[in-house]
């Protein structure tokens, strides 16, 4: 029994102390949160024009912090390849574009007047350090709904300050007031700024969630956050768990990675696991005889390439610069796989002129082409050819579906310094029947031919030796045919 109670004592007194601790980590959390001179000037004025960097946030959303590092997000207003292009259209349309891009890219530093001269840059060179932090936790969560303009082109009304909204009712924060927003549940808080279209003609550059919004996916209820900030590729379930240290366990708890196909810049095995579960490839090979195909034969491959996990066009976004395509391909047993064809998917722009050799997005006026693969839907290729010379043995026809997030050469253009990922997304292959060719037959011949040969040497060599031996028994034999014992047999002839 006393052992007992002192067993229960220790129990009651290290739940006292846990519990105590927590207070006290609570009391000190707070303490460093309203310690942090932004907030304490938020609580000062109530609203404000500034926004606290997402290491603050950390402090109590460690978790979702670590998830936001590193994320396209976090990077928008210093990705090398985005300042290149910025830069570049800046040289060429006298300034122009840089405070446009700005908006989304760092919305923060585009409210600050950061963005534009006076105040600022167009090219972000003047961007303090929070504008520099790109599209931030605090920003987000500081939007109040959809400006009048919207969707697109940053299109959303921003309300900074201590308030922050998000997707739960019954928050409660030490560090800021809560708030519950239907807006931040749903893809139209993504179409603020994933419909992009030019600013003086309106034509749609960037159509993302306009493409989702005409999809089936829309009518099935699956939003952006389903995909982009669920584990794996496609939709799928959130997590659970605390959103905050010490916070209450959640059902539904939505990753801060938004992880999309940005596999340079971004978490690469990420985007690579939501690539390869974007598409898949079906292959039918026709004009192949029944004794097999010979190389000049006219063969056809159909390949049906099908969009079964991303909720609008692959690709999407600035579909000019990604890149997207098939490649079909021979492979014999010996020596090296031939293309036989390729099939690009992406967006090309024409000018005012009409000019689509390489229009820059800046000075796009219509489009020219858009060969893409629709949410839930798929284009069916054909590509014919002749059957390649040499592909013979364990031949096969080989179907492939690549994808880089811009081409080696725009790396280079930039000073990039890198190596652009080609990532597999799908893969099929089809057995091909392909007899021996004339010349293998030939060959074949010959190569029978001199052992036909060889074998009738070898026998001829030896069989002189055969005949001698073959002679000599006879020989014996006659000799033994004249001997007394041949005399006898020939006694009945002789006299009584």
């Amino acid at each position: 029994m006393i052992e007992k109670s002192k067993e229960s004592a220790a129990k009651v007194t290290g739940v006292a102390t846990r519990a105590g601790l927590r207070v006290a980590a609570l009391l000190a959390l707070t303490a460093i949160v309203l310690a942090t001179p932004g907030v304490a000037r938020a609580q000062d004025q109530r609203l404000s024009d500034e926004w606290q960097p997402p290491q603050v946030c950390g402090y109590c959303h460690d978790t979702l912090y670590e998830q936001f590092r590193g994320t396209m997000h976090s990077q928008a207003a210093v990705d090398p390849l985005y300042l290149y292009e910025v830069a570049l259209a800046d040289e060429q349309t006298g300034g122009l574009v840089g405070p446009f891009c700005l908006k989304c890219h760092t919305p923060i530093g585009d409210m600050l007047g950061e963005t534009s001269p006076p105040g600022g840059a167009s090219d972000g060179s003047a961007l303090s350090d929070i504008a520099k932090e790109g599209v931030t936790c605090d920003f987000c969560h500081t939007v109040a709904g959809p400006s009048d303009d919207w969707p697109g082109n940053s299109s959303f009304e921003s309300d900074p300050g201590l308030t922050k909204r998000g997707p739960y009712s019954d928050s409660v924060s030490p560090g800021h007031d809560t708030a519950f927003s239907e807006f931040h549940t749903s893809s139209d808080f993504c179409g603020s700024c994933h419909d992009v279209n030019h600013p003086l003609n309106g034509l749609a550059l960037e159509a993302t969630y306009t493409e989702w919004k005409e999809s089936g996916w829309a009518d099935l209820g699956v939003q952006c956050q389903d995909c982009h900030m669920t584990p794996g590729a496609g939709p799928s379930t959130p997590g659970s768990g605390p959103v905050a240290i010490f916070g209450p366990e959640r059902d539904v708890v939505y990753d801060m990675d938004f992880t999309g196909a940005n596999a340079v810049f971004g978490k690469r095995d990420a985007a690579e696991e939501r690539l390869k579960g974007a598409a898949a490839l079906e292959l039918t090979v026709e004009g192949v005889p029944e004794g097999g195909v010979k190389a000049g034969d006219a063969v056809k491959a159909l390949v049906r390439v099908k969009n079964v996990g991303a909720g609008h066009y692959l690709p999407t976004g600035l579909t000019d610069t990604r890149r997207m395509w098939l490649e079909v391909k021979a492979i014999g047993s010996s020596g090296d796989p031939v293309e036989l064809g390729k099939v690009e998917y992406h967006t090309v722009f024409a000018d005012e002129s009409g000019n689509h050799d390489h229009v820059p997005v800046w000075f796009a006026a219509s489009i020219y082409s858009d060969h893409r693969v629709p949410p839930m839907g798929a284009l069916d290729e054909v590509i014919e050819f002749a059957w390649p010379e040499g592909v013979s043995g364990e031949a096969k026809v080989v179907a492939e579906l690549k994808y880089m997030s811009f081409t080696q050469e725009l790396a280079d253009k930039a000073k990039l310094d890198i190596e652009v990922p080609v990532i597999l997304m799908a893969q099929t292959e089809q057995f091909i029947d392909v007899p021996a060719s004339q010349l293998g037959a030939a060959i074949a011949l010959v190569v029978a031919f001199v052992v036909v040969v060889g074998i009738m040497v070898v026998f001829l060599r030896r069989k002189p030796g055969a005949l001698a031996r073959s002679g000599r028994a006879q020989q014996t034999g006659a000799a033994k045919a004249t001997g007394p014992e041949a005399a006898g047999e020939g006694s009945d002839e002789g006299p009584a």
